[in-house]
């Protein structure tokens, strides 16, 4: 079978094509096209024969029941517009662009303070739950629809893990936890956790918030006195951190050339990255 040009086998123009929802794993796609109202599972077909030469050829679709098809289809489309998505119902249909494009502005002012959460729910979700022959390549709308779900009562450990997926219901878990109002205290537990996992959590919250208060740059301070390399990651991340604080981060300069000079001679990587944020941090002047 030809491969398409674009991710919706209708015969309407390119400039119609809204991707659907947009949680899936790697270049696959649900896409909508916002004129005549199909919408398809497509897949994009590339080849890179030589390093850094990709070339696509085109899009495959995944077939689908057409209970699974209605089912991802009724979700929000969007749009993105100065990098941010902008969201529109599934009952959308425009005859020109410069009714899309319209339409999309209006979408973007209503927008703007709405969280995704209150976004989805306005312009409609599906109606019923996902259909059995539901391919797992919509797994991540799935995820989506159980996301919903999440408030206040769920237990913060299933907040922090669906917030930290790459995929999935992260934005909607992260608006739940925006809603607390322990979060410094329960970042400082979790940097203080015995397990990476949690600690990993507690980095999230740090950056996620921005959440740069003493105890919260002594508990990074006490646990980056016993890393002395990168092999667990935990190193890199903590470096990636501080580099996106800033100017507090710039209190743990001697804590950092510490560390630096701890890993000089078991991990070139890890000083390498040390050294530069370290230079990062004297750029605002040591507190």
């Amino acid at each position: 079978m030809p491969l398409s040009p674009k991710p919706v086998s209708c015969d309407c123009p390119a400039e119609f094509v809204l991707v659907v929802l947009d949680t899936l794993p790697g270049g696959v796609q649900m896409a909508a096209c916002a004129k005549c109202g199909r919408s398809d599972l497509a897949d994009p077909i590339a080849t890179e024969d030589r390093p850094h030469d990709v070339q696509f050829h085109g899009f495959s679709f995944v077939e689908l029941s057409p209970e699974a098809r209605d089912w991802a289809s009724a979700w929000p489309r969007y749009s993105v517009v100065a990098e941010r998505r902008v969201y529109l119902s599934a009952a959308v249909r425009f005859e020109t662009v410069a009714e899309r494009d319209a339409a999309i502005a209006a979408a973007a002012a209503q927008q703007t303070s709405a969280t995704l959460r209150e976004t989805l729910l306005a312009l409609g979700i599906p109606s019923t739950p996902p259909p059995a022959s539901l391919p797992e390549a919509l797994a991540g709308f799935v995820q989506i629809w159980d996301g919903l779900k999440l408030n206040e009562q769920t237990p913060v450990e299933q907040l922090l893990d669906d917030a930290t997926r790459f995929n999935g219901p992260n934005r909607l878990a992260a608006d739940v936890l925006a809603r607390r109002t322990d979060l410094p205290e329960l970042a400082v537990r979790l940097l203080q956790a015995g397990d990476e996992t949690r600690r990993g959590y507690g980095r999230y919250l740090v950056k996620r918030f921005a959440l740069t208060s003493s105890d919260i740059l002594a508990s990074i301070r006490k646990r980056l006195a016993q890393l002395d390399d990168n092999q667990t990651g935990e190193l890199y991340d903590t470096v990636a951190l501080l580099h996106k604080m800033g100017a507090p981060a710039a209190q743990l300069v001697p804590d950092l050339e510490a560390a630096a000079d701890r890993v000089k001679n078991r991990d070139y990587y890890a000083h390498h990255d040390l050294t530069k944020l370290i230079q990062h941090c004297r750029s605002f002047g040591s507190a």
